[in-house]
């Protein structure tokens, strides 16, 4: 019986029809057949050995670590080849066609359907105990964290109408001393004194860890990147935009500037203290005696980790790979919008949004890593939660 929270894929459901009418190719009967497969896969709890044997592969020489891995992004690989093969076949002969329509968008619908879904086993896993369950995974203690915490909430909003050095120096320290609160909420393991908040003007989000000093503690520095936001006439949703984050603004669009730019360092800032808090469980601060690893901290070493085998097609390169034609097809539709192009592509209205919105890339990077599966899937979480507290001032 089909899961109810998974909705039924209406083009393969078409396709199927169309196979038993015998209007399908050998080609088509085959890309089918991956699908139905795939999408019986994602409902179920197979591990990448059962998932290989089903599909007449071999086993021998994939680390055990692999094999008995929950197969994750195995599950919509060979659909991802397939899109590839329809794309090309619709280049040459210049035309979408019904056919090729139906296996493009029945694949897009497995490859969106697929990652949704192990976001959501990612949060349920870290709210029922299978791995280390961040602050922000959970929306009430989450929430109940942020109404603690109005008045850095108001100093952040307060620095973003200020100029630029002035800002930049009163956001650093909002967020540090946010982020000490965080660590407290959390109960994280490690000096809270050692931590700060450093923004810089181009790069990638991160958190850096320092080598042991000499007491065994470590400084914990966690990199925002500005991207032109400390000046206060930068519209905040054309730089998430370049950065594949604008979703992180829906729910602000009717509050002020400062707000909609508060909101954007917020939810960069707790993405990476999801992360951060993660990490820190995983490999404590203070040094001593390695402790036996938790079901908790044995779950999140298996997500974090992972980094794929070769022989599965599910490495870091080989899932971006796959995922390159997806990637592309975003981009195309969402040149497309609003001409009569779209529709001739995609005629799904829920597809043509998904590919045409920043949750697309956001999908499209939790299915290609697993590390990323957990602070993707809290966005949803931090954003309602931020919208409740800091969209309500305005």
């Amino acid at each position: 019986m089909r899961s109810p929270e998974v909705p039924p894929n209406p083009q393969l459901e078409k396709l199927v029809q169309l196979r038993a009418d015998g209007k399908l190719r050998p080609d088509h009967h085959t890309i089918v057949g991956h699908l139905e497969d795939a999408s019986e896969v994602r409902l179920m709890v197979m591990s990448n050995a059962a998932l290989l044997e089903t599909r007449g592969g071999d086993l021998a020489w994939i680390p055990a670590t692999a094999l008995d891995r929950r197969a994750s992004f195995t599950q919509c690989q060979p659909v991802c080849a397939d899109l590839q093969t329809v794309l090309e076949e619709i280049h040459f002969n210049d035309a979408v066609g019904e056919v090729n329509r139906c296996l493009m968008e029945a694949a897009l619908h497995e490859v969106r359907q697929t990652s949704q879904t192990l976001q959501l086993r990612a949060i349920e896993q870290a709210r029922t105990g299978a791995r280390i369950g961040p602050l922000t995974t959970t929306l009430h203690r989450f929430g109940w964290f942020l109404q603690k915490q109005t008045v850095l909430l108001k100093r952040v909003l307060a620095a973003c109408t200020l100029s630029e050095e002035p800002r930049t120096a009163a956001l650093q320290e909002s967020l540090t001393m946010l982020a000490h609160a965080y660590c407290n909420a959390a109960n994280i393991p490690g000096p809270s004194d050692n931590l700060k908040v450093i923004l810089i003007p181009s790069g990638e989000d991160r958190v850096v860890v320092s080598p042991p000093h000499r007491d065994g503690r470590r400084t914990l520095q966690v990199f925002l990147t500005t991207g032109g936001i400390v000046f206060p006439e930068v519209d905040p949703l054309a730089m998430l935009q370049r950065r594949g984050l604008s979703n992180y603004l829906t729910g602000f669009d009717r509050t002020s500037k400062p707000t909609r730019q508060g909101a954007a360092y917020l939810q960069c800032f707790f993405h990476q203290m999801t992360v951060f808090e993660e990490q820190a469980r995983i490999v404590p601060f203070i040094r001593g005696k390695p402790r036996r690893a938790s079901r908790q901290t044995q779950g999140s070493v298996l997500e974090t980790d992972y980094q794929g085998d070769p022989t599965l097609g599910d490495t870091p390169i080989q899932r971006s790979k796959a995922l390159a034609t997806v990637k592309k097809l975003a981009a195309f539709m969402r040149d497309k919008a609003g001409t009569s192009a779209e529709t001739q592509w995609i005629r799904d209205y829920q597809l043509r949004a998904w590919l045409q919105s920043p949750q697309c890339g956001r999908d499209l990077q939790a299915l290609a890593s697993p590390v990323l599966r957990l602070p993707i899937a809290q966005e949803n979480t931090t954003r309602r939660a931020l919208a409740a507290t800091i969209g309500s001032h305005d």
